[in-house]
């Protein structure tokens, strides 16, 4: 029995002696394992001090405080002299650091930590980078890092990680980048390193049980006087979102971003990034157009975090973008605003392709995209209701819009010239197998056949001084093989359209008015890239004045050096006096009676000038001539008007060719040619 007491006793003693032992020991203990553990892991190049430590043996709690890692400016040099000096310094300062829940057992065995929580109080972390990466990171480089981290310890494990008031700054000094981070918390449950949670990517110890939230992280170069600034990121792994509420670079701005429905599954076992929806709102982005756009195709690269980004809806809302012209000094600038887009489906890899490619793959609505133009420019455009459906390359707009920013009388006070004020709707806009990719890039419109509705209408002031500059190779066909942008569309259908023109007369100051209503037709072969050996076609239908019936063809080459071109056209049984109020404002000649049986013509022109024919039959043909009294009142011409009619002919009903040969205003638009020419051979006809 004393045996069994000395045994006991023996026990206890021993007991005992450790736990003093222990007590003794324990901040000794862990200043070795820290200091121990950074100068195993950094090559002795950093030293870990702090200020002082706090136990609760029965709770099983550990405060550090004040602990700094720092570099050893002894070891560094050293380093220098042997050229081994690593990518990236750090300097670490937390103010506290709490360890509830901590096994004493554990630090002693040397293989585990297993804490309750960990709680850093206003940690401050300064990074310096001194040389360019080798290399990019890559997922494998994370195994490596798992290593670091783990080390000698199998386990790994805190119930809650919790970062309070944290602070980053990082500093490049290879490129003079500076990074700062403020206001930094973060939350993470259940956060745990073992064997059995050996992820490919770091970041997935940090993705899941997660609450992160920043006041502000601050990108700059001073070197390039570049800023850009996100506030109030806000991240949230259990209820799967992630937003910033406003990010700002130098002139450029987004009113908020937000991912929702993100999987953090996707990204722990597979590198994936999804989102239910992205929702961008508020934007305003100033670009610079590619030099040479052919050869600088846009691409996107996720970089090495994400394998694949998946995003079912990404919208857009309210942005703004500024695409700068070329011209270095040019204060000219192409604006789009108002734009609410929905982009569907979207999916990214990491090869890094053109996002032309990825935009054929997805899905997308554009619910209003406006153009604002600069100060030189007369012109606004606005876009509306396009969709684009993947499966099917069907991309539809409900309407695209060309109109006047200025009305017709500033047209004569602040332009002070001539030229065309138009006012242009495209509705229905239907095009099939689109490659929707390089439209959106800004380099063609590509497809199989287009269908559209047009109400097309022109305006121009006769009373305006006339423009001094030539319009030599200003025709359809011209502009449209001088076209920056590619179009290569076997078929356009027009569909029930309408072209309105006004033109403001310089005797009367009166507007004449022509229209051509029920226009139906097709333009084919509408290709300036690829081959030109075809001409342009448009072939069309049409109401003259709502009243007779009327045809065109008009046949345009495409490879012509000197802007040939070849019209026909037919026009059927039409009462002459409706083309009053056309003829009075721009003419100063009324027509008293007078009935079209037949119009043809044929128009051979080119850049100077026109040959071709008329057949214009008639019976009944009477005029008035018209002047412009003292008072500014219209009277008629009676003995001008006599001579007049004895001079024309009062019908004309043979079925024979007039020629005629007509020298182009060269100041004047390929339509005027077209009118002069068809006149010139009526003129013929009736005198």
């Amino acid at each position: 029995m004393r045996k069994v007491y000395i045994i006991w006793i023996t026990v206890v003693l021993a007991i005992a002696g450790g736990v003093v032992w222990w007590l003794s020991k324990r901040k000794l203990f862990l200043r070795e394992q820290l200091t121990g553990t950074v100068a195993m892991k950094s090559d002795s190049l950093y030293k870990i001090t702090y200020d002082s430590t706090s136990f609760d043996e029965v709770a099983g709690n550990a405060t550090i405080y004040n602990l700094r890692l720092t570099v050893d400016t002894a070891v560094l040099q050293k380093v220098i002299q042997q050229d081994t000096i690593p990518g990236i310094l750090a300097d670490i300062h937390v103010k506290t650091i709490r360890i509830a829940g901590l096994n004493s057992l554990d630090l002693l065995s040397g293989y585990s930590i297993d804490v309750n929580s960990i709680e850093l109080n206003e940690p401050t972390v300064t990074l310096t980078k001194l040389k360019p990466a080798e290399k990019k990171m890559i997922r494998e480089d994370t195994l490596e890092i798992y290593q670091r981290i783990l080390g000698r310890y199998t386990l790994l494990r805190s119930g809650n990680i919790s970062i309070r008031n944290g602070t980053i700054k990082m500093n490049d000094l290879t490129t003079g980048r500076q990074v700062s981070v403020s206001n930094l918390g973060i939350d993470i449950r259940d956060f745990i390193v073992d064997s059995l949670h050996n992820y490919n990517n770091i970041a997935a110890y940090f993705v899941k049980n997660t609450a992160v939230t920043v006041s502000e992280v601050k990108v700059e170069n001073p070197n390039r006087g570049k800023k850009l600034a996100f506030h109030n990121i806000n991240y949230n792994s259990d209820l799967g979102y992630l937003y910033c509420t406003d990010v700002h670079s130098n002139d450029q701005y987004i009113g908020g971003i937000s991912f929702t429905g993100l999987n953090t599954y996707e990204f722990i076992y597979r590198q994936g990034f999804y989102s239910k929806k992205l929702n961008i709102k508020d934007i305003t982005l100033f670009l610079k157009p590619s030099q040479n756009p052919d050869k600088e195709p846009t691409t996107l690269e996720i970089g090495s975090i994400f394998s694949a980004i998946n995003v079912d809806t990404f919208q857009i809302e309210n942005a703004r973008l500024e695409l700068k012209t070329k011209e270095k000094d040019s204060k000219d600038k192409f604006t789009l605003k108002n734009i609410n887009a929905a982009i569907y489906h979207l999916a990214i890899d990491s090869n890094g392709l053109a996002i032309e490619k990825y935009l054929k793959t997805s899905s997308f609505y554009i619910g209003n995209l406006e153009y604002v133009p600069p100060p030189k420019k007369i012109h606004g455009a606005r876009v509306q209701g396009v969709s684009y459906n993947a499966d099917s390359k069907k991309l539809t707009i409900d309407k695209i819009s060309l109109y006047p920013t200025i009305t017709r009388q500033q047209l004569a006070t602040n332009i002070g010239r001539q030229m065309d004020m138009f006012n242009i709707t495209m509705s229905n806009v239907q095009i099939f197998n689109n490659d929707v990719g390089q439209l959106f890039a800004g380099k063609a419109l590509k497809a199989d056949s287009v269908a559209l509705t047009l109400n097309l209408s022109v305006y121009n002031d006769k009373t305006i001084r006339m423009d001094s500059i030539k319009k030599i190779g200003n025709y359809p066909h011209q502009k449209i093989k001088t076209f920056g942008f590619g179009l290569n569309i076997p078929v356009v259908a027009i569909r029930n359209s309408v072209v309105n023109y006004d033109e403001k007369g310089v005797k009367t100051g009166k507007v004449g008015h022509i229209e051509f209503t029920s226009i139906n037709g097709t333009i084919k072969n509408l290709d300036n890239k690829g081959d030109l050996s075809k001409s342009l076609i448009f072939d069309a239908n049409a109401l003259f004045m709502n009243r007779a019936a009327m045809w065109t063809k008009w046949d345009m080459p495409m490879n012509t050096k000197n802007g040939a071109f070849t019209v026909y056209g037919t026009l059927n049984s039409f009462n002459l006096p409706e083309l009053n109020s056309a003829m009075y404002a721009l003419s100063m000649v009324q027509i008293k009676s007078g009935h079209l049986n037949t119009l043809k013509f044929e128009v051979l022109g080119n850049d100077t000038s026109s040959v071709g024919y008329t057949n214009f039959q008639y019976d009944d043909l009477k005029i008035t001539v018209l002047e412009k009294e003292k008072n500014d009142s219209i009277g008629k011409k009676k003995f001008t008007s006599f001579l007049a009619n004895v001079l024309i002919k009062n019908a004309n009903k043979k079925d024979d060719k007039q020629p005629f040969n007509y020298k182009r205003d060269v100041y004047r638009s390929y339509f005027n040619l077209l009118l002069q020419s068809v006149m010139e051979g009526v003129r013929k006809t009736v005198l």
